[in-house]
């Protein structure tokens, strides 16, 4: 039996990781879009998940151990986090995969990038493997048809009722004028400069608010105010307690081990003695 693990979004808690925090912050620094990283740990030779795509870039960081990849010739066109493509049954994406077009094994330091609604599949290696995934959203033209839509509620054109239909070519003929006389306001309120700075301004700032974290500082590295997110007054800054903590794995727990003591780690929700912590505000 084989596992697989994923700790999701640890970059965009209230006091989020600094090194995962930073990547994204780089990546959406870049002007990608939203970024956050996901680390997923699986052992002996587990597939996590079957061939699929992802509704956004990935960008995969292998951290410990080998996992192989496995790169489909199919693509899906530009797809979204909808249900109408979050819903796809599993044969359906068997059938759209297409045939292998290569298979990629990433060992630590290695770098992979997977554009969105590329098939991919992935194997960890055993006895373990770690990973980072950096899923990048960028701003979409669906993003624009909500601003447009919050735009046309102050145009009376579109708060008039459409033409009654009753199965007759002249009604037929005037809804679909209204519809085309609409289609063509839609395209006036595109190019409004108001409209515009808005949506210059949504694709410029597209990135997660977090806070920051100052490990550097606090250890006399670097200087103050250097962490992502220090120029937020409210952002936390932290200074390590417990030099050299590390998980180590006994039996089917993990524990979290510092010169002090060992503190168990169980699956769900951890909060450790306060001897055991490995950092503090």
């Amino acid at each position: 039996m084989g596992a697989a693990r994923r700790l999701r979004r640890h970059e965009r808690r209230r006091q989020p990781h600094p090194g995962l925090a930073a990547v994204s912050a780089a990546l959406e620094g870049a002007g990608l879009g939203k970024a956050q990283g996901n680390v997923y740990v699986s052992w002996k030779s587990h597939k996590a998940f079957p061939a699929h795509y992802d509704t956004h870039e990935v960008w995969a960081v292998q951290v410990e151990g080998e996992k192989t990849w496995n790169l489909w010739e199919g693509r899906a066109d530009w797809p979204l986090a909808h249900p109408v493509f979050r819903n796809q049954p599993q044969a359906q994406h068997e059938q759209a995969k297409g045939r292998l077009r290569e298979r990629v094994l990433m060992q630590p330091g290695d770098l992979l990038y997977l554009p969105r609604g590329w098939y991919h599949d992935a194997l960890a290696e055993a006895p373990a493997s770690v990973h980072i995934a950096y899923g990048v959203h960028a701003p979409l033209g669906m993003d624009l048809l909500n601003m447009l839509l919050e735009r046309a509620l102050y145009d009376a054109e579109f708060r008039k009722p459409l033409p009654r239909q009753d199965g007759s070519a002249a009604a037929r003929f005037a809804l679909t004028s209204r519809a085309g006389a609409l289609g063509q306001r839609l395209a006036e309120l595109c190019r409004e400069p108001r409209v515009m700075e808005v949506l210059e301004r949504f694709v410029a700032d597209y990135r997660f608010s977090r806070g920051g974290n100052d490990l550097l500082a606090a250890r006399g590295i670097a200087p103050a105010g250097t962490a992502v997110g220090a120029g937020d007054a409210e952002a936390p800054a932290w200074r390590v307690l417990a030099v050299g903590a590390r998980p180590v794995r006994r039996g089917a727990d993990w524990m979290l081990k510092t010169a002090q003591e060992a503190c168990r780690w169980p699956a769900r929700r951890w909060r450790p003695p306060a001897g055991c912590w490995p950092g503090r505000r």
